[in-house]
C-alpha cells in the first residue's frame, strides 16, 4: 500500500527518480576522478529505471483500467 501512495504522487516520484540518477552521476564522477571503474554505474543506472518502470506496471495499469471502466 505505501508504494502505491508513493507511485501515486508523482512530484516525489520524480524528484526521488531526479535525486538517484544526480547521485549515481555524482559517484560515477568521484570514482572516475580517483580512477576507479564506473562500469558498475550502468548497471545502477539500469537498475534504477527497471525500479520506476516496475511501479509503472504495478500501479499504473490499476488507473487505466478504473479510468477505462468509468466511460
Amino acid at each position: 500500500m505505501h508504494l502505491k501512495l508513493f507511485y501515486d504522487n508523482v512530484h516525489e516520484r520524480e524528484a526521488v527518480r531526479a535525486f538517484f540518477v544526480e547521485q549515481l552521476r555524482e559517484m560515477a564522477a568521484d570514482m572516475a576522478l580517483e580512477g576507479e571503474s564506473v562500469t558498475g554505474i550502468k548497471d545502477a543506472n539500469k537498475l534504477i529505471t527497471r525500479c520506476f518502470d516496475t511501479l509503472d506496471q504495478r500501479y499504473g495499469k490499476i488507473e487505466t483500467i478504473k479510468e477505462q471502466n468509468s466511460r
